[in-house]
């Protein structure tokens, strides 16, 4: 597996797979989140509000766009409570992609 981190506006950088974030119980997603929500026609929302994907800390899913994005998957990755984050969850969370990521990659 190749990662490559690069600082670019999400929704018009092509990729294979997308990180995103999203904290438990809030319904407003977070900047990014929203902007690739919108570029896929509501795939993220969608599997928040079925309860497919809750966002408690360290949860995963994995999202195919089937095209209706520019990345190929998102996946989604919980931060758990916001009043309960710390910087270092997110350190470990940006980990989790090498290994909930398809083989493929």
């Amino acid at each position: 597996m190749k990662i490559q981190v690069q600082k670019a506006k999400a929704e018009a950088f092509r990729t294979e797979a997308l990180l995103l974030y999203h904290f438990k119980g809030e319904k407003a997603l977070l900047d990014k989140t929203e902007t690739m929500d919108r570029a896929t026609h509501g795939l993220i929302r969608e599997v928040i509000e079925s309860g497919d994907f809750k966002g408690d800390l360290y949860q995963t899913s994995l999202i195919y766009t089937h095209g209706s994005g520019p990345a190929k998957r998102i996946l989604l990755v919980g931060l758990g409570n916001r009043r309960e984050y710390r910087f270092h969850f997110h350190l470990r969370v940006s980990g989790l992609a090498e290994y909930v990521s398809p083989k493929s990659l």
